[in-house]
């Protein structure tokens, strides 16, 4: 592994533990844009999600949110099929 490989997974595993405190803070869900690219003449979002699984809840998922992109700019957005939330 390189070492700009290494800060880069570094860097990932960082972003872990905010994500689980946007989910303590009563977000269901949360999420990071990692990185966008082209591939194959087709755009590529890899993101970082983190979800909270309650099996006998009512859906909740209606709260609403902002995601974060790889730069830490963060996008707000009020539609419901966004679901996400982060701080």
């Amino acid at each position: 592994m390189s070492p700009n490989q290494r800060a880069w997974l570094e860097a990932v595993v960082a972003r872990i533990s905010i994500l689980f405190k946007v989910i303590n803070a009563d977000c269901d869900r949360a999420a990071w844009n990692l990185l966008d690219r082209t591939i194959a003449w087709k755009r590529v979002r890899l993101r970082l999600v983190a979800e909270a699984i309650d099996e006998g809840g009512a859906n909740n998922r209606a709260t609403c949110g902002a995601v974060a992109d790889s730069q830490g700019r963060v996008q707000q957005s009020t539609e419901p099929s966004i679901n996400t939330c982060l701080a």
